[in-house]
């Protein structure tokens, strides 16, 4: 009877390690399928960022651009500004001229 209820505590017991050793390879499964979904994520994100970085670097590349085309564009109003001032100084010359030396010539 003694070596019954041995053998009968013996297989309880050893049925509790089995429940726990499952219990732990639940958990390690678990934990297993959240790092496979962590790692996919986190491959996810790296691809998002290395997209940004293409578009932040065509952007780049096309800001220089615009700024090449507006320094350019500056460039061709400031001459055609000192064109039109040296053309109306012409004029007020001509118109001037003239008239300061008709002035003079009566002065003298």
């Amino acid at each position: 009877m003694v070596q019954l209820l041995e053998t009968v505590l013996w297989m309880l017991i050893l049925a509790y390690e089995v429940n726990e050793i499952r219990d732990l390879q639940y958990k390690c499964f678990e934990k297993d399928t959240e790092i496979a979904d962590l790692e996919m994520n986190n491959n996810m994100l790296e691809e998002k960022v290395k997209k940004q970085k293409e578009i932040i670097s065509k952007q780049e590349d096309q800001i220089q651009q615009l700024a090449i085309e507006n320094t350019e564009m500056r460039e061709g109003l400031l001459s055609a500004k000192s064109d039109r001032t040296l053309a109306l100084a012409l004029v007020v010359s001509w118109i001037f001229l003239p008239l300061f030396s008709c002035l003079f010539s009566l002065l003298m």
